[in-house]
């Protein structure tokens, strides 16, 4: 009976250890992270065919994107969620090449190239640079176009004797509510 329990104690532990997720739908989970860490020496020996041994797997593909992360090396206590959240952005990258590869008829089964990426991030940050530098200059030629604006139209003044001559008429005075209103705008 002692041996019993043993055994079903084994297989509840080893059921529920093999129903962990590696990853989810956006990413790998903390179960495929400690995947990817104790495959890291295969993928040290073994090189891109480390992916084949996995059937090209798009976990095997996540942790290749990881391996070749600076992340990687990361030791800080939060290492797990941060990994998580960089597999995400992996997973979005492998996704979306799958998607251009499918159209273009290829298959391409290994990583995305670790070497684009960092290319995508400084194109897109060149980019957000440009549309700031742009808004800025729209900014300028707005102020500019005020500017020129304000010194065109003359503005009465009551040295040269009012300027609101047909309000002043309607009702009577220069005073009255209604032509100081006018004035000022």
């Amino acid at each position: 009976m002692k041996y019993l329990t043993i055994f079903s104690i084994l297989i509840l532990v080893s059921t529920a250890y093999a129903q962990t997720p590696f990853r989810d739908t956006s990413g790998l989970t903390e179960n495929g992270i400690e995947w990817c860490e104790e495959n890291y020496q295969l993928y040290k020996i073994m090189g891109n065919d480390f992916f084949e041994h996995h059937s090209h797997s798009i976990e095997s593909r996540l942790c290749g994107n990881l391996y070749n992360d600076d992340l990687w090396t990361y030791s800080g206590p939060d290492i797990y969620q941060k990994l998580i959240e960089q597999s995400r952005i992996y997973y979005s990258l492998e996704i979306q090449e799958s998607l251009e590869e499918a159209k273009e008829g290829e298959i391409d089964t290994k990583p995305v190239n670790v070497e684009e990426i960092p290319q995508q991030i400084e194109q897109q940050e060149e980019e957000l640079e440009q549309e700031e530098l742009e808004n800025e200059i729209r900014e300028q030629e707005t102020e500019e176009k005020i500017k020129v604006e304000e010194s065109v139209i003359p503005k009465s003044s009551e040295n040269e004797g009012g300027g609101c001559l047909i309000a002043t008429a309607a009702y009577g005075s220069e005073m009255a509510p209604q032509v100081q209103l006018l004035r000022n705008s």
